[in-house]
């Protein structure tokens, strides 16, 4: 799913204007930005936890060339799935909790 498809999708499930809805899906994104960028972890119940690690500097190969170069250290955005979300992906939803609220337009 890409941008676009979810703003559409957050506003025919909540019923508001496409505009509104990417107000609101553009708002949360940056303030789950915000908080990783202070370095902070940032946890959505039921959905996953964003947190920022700190990658070692090491050693790789070039495979063009064969020459060893160094990759310097850098900071790396990690997502680990919620229990929920596993659940959902792995078809165990009834194990893991509430599953999401769907609205009367859901269908299967």
């Amino acid at each position: 799913m890409k941008k676009g498809e979810l703003i559409t999708t957050v506003a025919e499930k909540l019923n508001i204007t496409r505009e509104s809805a990417e107000n609101a899906v553009l708002t949360t994104l940056a303030a789950i930005t915000m908080g990783m960028t202070d370095s902070r972890t940032v946890v959505i119940p039921n959905f996953g936890t964003f947190t920022v690690k700190q990658r070692a500097e090491r050693l790789a190969r070039n495979l063009q060339t064969g020459e060893t170069i160094t990759v310097p250290a850098q900071k790396i955005v990690v997502f680990k799935a919620g229990k929920l979300i596993m659940g959902l992906i792995n078809g165990q939803a009834g194990s893991t909790g509430a599953a999401p609220s769907r609205t009367a337009g859901d269908q299967e």
